[in-house]
């Protein structure tokens, strides 16, 4: 995980946030538009500009796909977790995949706060879940990835892989 090789640039700069609901045993997670209710579903995540500071980028992605930034920083991967996009032809920038920064957050402010009825709204619904259930309910080329950035933010065990 995390090794590019001399193809580091092919991939996009990509932040993941993992929110913690203020119980500590649920994660928020989304449901983008146009998929089925049975897929679908991920974490908040975008693009950022490598040049500017990645909470403050995670901070605008919360804005624009869920209206609330309001979380503390609890921890932020130390590895970047690459994934190629499925299907090339449909990514219109040119990248082969993308490069996410995983970042687990506390939510702070009031769970009232959050919609997904945003200005271009990406996603149709959220919930909280445990992240077991994440990882099982996203989509399979991710699967991998969302267990060991989970795991490697303490959110999950390698154990409970075995």
């Amino acid at each position: 995980m995390g090794e590019f090789g001399d193809n580091r640039d092919a991939y996009r700069p990509n932040v993941c946030a993992v929110i913690l609901h203020q119980d500590g045993t649920r994660v928020l997670f989304c449901h983008r538009i146009g998929f089925r209710m049975d897929e679908g579903w991920q974490f908040p995540q975008g693009g950022y500009d490598p040049e500017l500071d990645l909470i403050d980028e995670m901070k605008r992605e919360l804005r624009e796909e869920i209206t609330s930034d309001a979380v503390e920083i609890i921890k932020i991967s130390k590895v970047e977790y690459p994934y190629d996009f499925p299907n090339r032809a449909n990514n219109r920038r040119g990248y082969v995949g993308q490069r996410q920064t995983w970042v687990l957050c506390q939510l702070v402010g009031s769970e009232n706060a959050i919609s997904v009825h945003t200005e271009t709204a990406e996603f149709d619904q959220w919930l909280w879940v445990k992240p077991m259930d994440a990882v099982n309910r996203v989509v399979e080329f991710k699967r991998e990835i969302y267990k060991n950035a989970l795991i490697e933010l303490g959110v999950l065990s390698a154990e409970e892989f075995r």
